[in-house]
């Protein structure tokens, strides 16, 4: 269905630049990738609920966890929150829009996953804590995220391992609220 829109938005595109085409109700062309199914529905339509469901459980770890919303794009977004008078609001903004309003901190990751994805391999999501809780968060060396820095890694609580040298991975109180982080 995601496939017909785009190729109708395509066709329409085309036609207001004076192109001559024929959109109708052609079946997927193939023209932004290979659905990889068939039609199923009565009215040619594919099942959207299955679609959907695969495309979440693969784009799932490509996302920075933005309370309120489904995630920003690893990449290609931030989560951006800003403090509120101790209340927090967040939204998914690109990378340097997170500005205005008290306090504004840009989440571009929450795991090492995240890092890896951003092409930063061998670093680690590291959020760095003041007087008021995160002060930033970005990748770097394991070396440079350290307790003694005033640093703790961020971690996916169901990856094993995601904590350095004994430190378990559990939900922040006070660094960072609704993040995991190494303790």
């Amino acid at each position: 269905m995601v496939a017909r829109w785009v190729v109708c938005v395509v066709c329409i595109l085309g036609m207001s630049l004076g192109a001559v085409s024929a959109c109708g109700g052609a079946s997927d062309s193939g023209l932004f990738g290979s659905t990889g199914g068939t039609d199923s529905g009565a009215d040619g339509s594919k099942d959207a609920a299955a679609h959907d469901a695969a495309l979440d459980a693969s784009t799932q770890s490509d996302l920075v966890h933005c309370e309120g919303t489904p995630g920003c794009k690893v990449g290609a977004e931030v989560c951006c929150r800003k403090d509120n008078g101790g209340n927090f609001s967040y939204s998914c903004t690109a990378h340097g829009s997170c500005n205005g309003g008290p306090s504004p901190l840009e989440i571009p990751c929450d795991t090492q996953h995240d890092c890896e994805t951003l092409k930063m391999p061998g670093t680690v999501c590291c959020v760095t804590a003041s007087n008021q809780g995160a002060a930033s968060v970005a990748c770097v060396a394991p070396t440079e995220c350290t307790v003694a820095l005033g640093r703790t890694p961020m971690c996916d609580p169901m990856m094993a391992g995601s904590c350095p040298g004994g430190m378990m991975c559990k939900p922040s109180a006070m660094t960072i609220p609704g993040y995991n982080i190494c303790q």
